[in-house]
């Protein structure tokens, strides 16, 4: 039930932002064939209607998991609209899109897992960590974005700022995220595995702030995408991994894959 929730809050929080910058999307999103109302498969009524009804899918499904968790999620849905719409459109201010994304991808899963787990410990730690893991990966979102944000003048911190500098903000939150997260990872193994894959980022995020050209930049920073799963993939497996005793080698290939 839970994974429908969040399914659907996913779905009715990106039907949001597409209606409301199909503009923009028009020309930074041209050709993407997953993109259905830029290619004209559905009109923006529909999509309107999408988020309308996946929104309230979301709140009335989440209903048997109680209400603390269903009032958490009919907030995130509030949340989503204010992001996307007016008055407030918090996705054209610049300082706030890559903190306020990371509480509806990480905040609300991660909360409604410690509501269904029945612990009576919120883990903060990892809680953060997590936070800024995602923090890091949204800072860079804007960069495959700057010709349509900058055709309708969108304030974001890349045209402000320039790409090092998105850069070193988002090197800086992997950094200090992935930290917290070592701290609270059992096993040495483990630790080392995720202290290797945040160094690689951190190559990574040199080569996207130094690239020459528009076209190099995505590419290492799907790179970097991809290497930050891993790190999120060795923390969860160290996590459930901790209560069995394997071969130090064989965690370490297992890790390594």
């Amino acid at each position: 039930v839970a994974l429908l929730v969040l399914i659907g809050v996913h779905v009715s929080s990106t039907a949001w932002n597409d209606w409301a910058d199909y503009d923009i999307d028009k020309i930074n999103l041209r050709g993407h064939s997953d993109r259905p109302l830029v290619t004209g498969r559905v009109t923006r009524q529909t999509m309107r209607q999408l988020a309308l009804s996946m929104a309230v899918i979301s709140a009335t499904v989440s209903v048997p998991l109680g209400w603390t968790a269903m009032i958490l999620v009919v907030i995130v849905l509030a949340a989503n609209i204010q992001y996307s719409l007016p008055p407030l459109k918090l996705s054209h201010r610049k300082w706030i899109v890559p903190f306020y994304l990371p509480l509806g991808y990480m905040g609300l899963p991660y909360l409604l897992g410690y509501l269904l787990s029945g612990s009576a410990v919120l883990q903060i730690i990892p809680a953060v960590g997590l936070y800024l893991l995602f923090v890091a990966r949204v800072s860079l979102k804007d960069i495959r974005d700057q010709i349509g944000d900058r055709a309708y003048k969108k304030s974001t911190l890349v045209l402000t700022y320039g790409v090092p500098f998105v850069c070193k903000l988002s090197a800086t939150c992997l950094i200090i995220g992935s930290s917290l997260l070592i701290l609270t990872t059992p096993g040495t193994v483990a630790r080392w595995a995720l202290f290797a894959l945040v160094v690689l980022t951190c190559g990574v995020l040199w080569r996207v702030a130094v690239a020459s050209d528009r076209l190099r930049q995505l590419l290492f920073i799907g790179l970097g995408a991809r290497i930050g799963n891993g790190i999120l993939v060795c923390y969860m497996a160290a996590l459930l991994l901790q209560k069995h005793t394997y071969p130090a080698v064989s965690i370490l290939v297992f890790y390594m894959c």
